[in-house]
């Protein structure tokens, strides 16, 4: 840090007299962590912390990962979305909450089954960066639901029988 001194000379020459003494710090530090959360808004999705589980995505299917609380005194100024192979992204937010928003292309959702663990990246406003910010999971869903235990009761009634064999 340094310290300086604003001055001034007035019109006729009186001066210079000490207006104000500040510090200036010099900031090179990357945005950084945060907190993440993840939101989707498809029945092909399911989130459980900071992991999404998708199955095959229908076209226009989204999801949103945001992050609160990014550390940066400079303030953010872009994020950088990772790639989901089968999505577009977009940024948004704005100060130190930003988002991506992810919407499914229809095609080429790349997971297969695997576990992958995504990092977005933060620039701030005096162009520090990028600097990672926390990370996010997908996983391709490719299990089906099983049922265990079903027990079943039928009730026969004689009019709803009666009925039946009539038709």
């Amino acid at each position: 840090s340094t310290i300086r001194t604003a001055t001034a000379t007035d019109n006729v020459g009186n001066g210079p007299g000490n207006l104000a003494t500040f510090t200036t710090v010099r900031d090179t530090t990357a945005p950084s962590a945060g907190t993440v959360s993840i939101s989707e808004a498809a029945t092909t999705m399911s989130v459980s912390g900071t992991t999404i589980a998708i199955a095959t995505p229908a076209a226009n299917a989204t999801f949103t990962v945001t992050w609160t609380s990014i550390t940066e005194s400079a303030g953010v100024a872009s994020i950088s979305c990772p790639a989901v192979g089968g999505f577009s992204a977009a940024a948004g937010g704005s100060g130190n909450t930003r988002t991506c928003t992810y919407t499914a292309t229809g095609s080429g959702y790349d997971a297969d089954g695997a576990s992958t663990v995504r990092t977005a990246t933060a620039t701030d406003n005096v162009g520090n960066g990028p600097g990672n910010l926390a990370t996010f999971t997908t996983v391709r869903d490719t299990t089906a639901p099983t049922v265990t235990n079903v027990t079943s009761t039928l009730a026969r009634s004689e009019e709803h029988t009666s009925e039946l064999q009539s038709h």
